[in-house]
């Protein structure tokens, strides 16, 4: 149906399916902004929102560089690993678990069918419709896993908002943020990257599998030659006009080259 430059570039659309998928599941799994507390309307309007990830947490650094005579203040926002005594509850690990998955299986598989346009015939039907099913199940499945988070600690029992309640304004009936977290841009990347899965296993269905580029069949042609006789009695044999026919039809065993 198509020739082998179009079917290349055709079967490279769930490749690069796959590898938007890949990125924004790594943002979602490994980005500091996740869930995020936002602070109360009655609150002090300079407390920042609090940010959280999987693995990560967001920290805000503060600090004074004078620059001549002059005072800047820089603010800065990075991923720093949480603290080694929080307790890490069943649900965390769980989305933990399958975030590691859903990376390592959709690291795969994006790098099967970067190949797989190259590699037609190790890409046969069988093998192409089992990665298809992993992207249209298994890859969303392990992502939609990961939205454990919100089940879990660091969400309903946050201990740094924990800490935050526990200090001397909290106790004078202060409530600085809310008991549990809301919806981050990391969560959106999990969404995006589930959804990206599965739009690349519907585009490798309907695409089906590589196929080896067909030959061109082979064609009669009519070679004229001229046969001229020398002084020294050789001949000499000259190729004067090669006309081509048709192609030899398949279902025709008699069909041969004719000179």
């Amino acid at each position: 149906m198509f020739g082998f430059d179009n079917q290349w570039c055709l079967h490279m659309i769930p490749a690069l399916l796959s590898a938007f998928a890949f990125t924004t599941a790594a943002l979602a799994s490994f980005w500091c902004e996740t869930i995020k507390f936002v602070p109360n309307d009655d609150t002090p309007n300079n407390l920042p929102s609090l940010h959280f990830g999987i693995w990560y947490q967001r920290q805000t650094e503060v600090k004074s560089i004078e620059v001549g005579d002059n005072v800047r203040v820089v603010v800065r926002n990075t991923c720093v690993d949480y603290p080694g005594s929080i307790d890490i509850d069943s649900s965390w690990k769980t989305a933990r678990a399958f975030s590691v998955m859903a990376l390592l299986i959709g690291g795969l598989v994006t790098f099967a069918l970067v190949l797989a346009p190259c590699a037609y015939s190790y890409a046969g039907k069988g093998r192409w419709q089992s990665v298809a099913i992993f992207c249209l199940v298994v890859l969303p499945l392990f992502q939609g896993l990961t939205f454990l988070l919100f089940q879990s600690d660091a969400c309903l029992e946050n201990p740094v908002v924990s800490n935050i309640r526990n200090t001397e304004d909290q106790q004078q009936g202060l409530d600085f943020y809310p008991d549990e977290c809301e919806w981050d841009a990391g969560s959106s990347a999990n969404v995006s990257a589930a959804v990206l899965w599965f739009v690349a296993g519907l585009a490798m269905l309907a695409m089906g599998a590589p196929r080896r580029p067909e030959r061109p069949p082979p064609e009669t042609q009519q070679v004229t030659y001229q046969h001229t006789e020398n002084l020294d009695g050789t001949a000499t044999v000259a190729e004067t006009a090669v006309v081509k026919g048709t192609a030899i039809s398949t279902e025709d065993p008699h069909s041969a080259v004719t000179e």
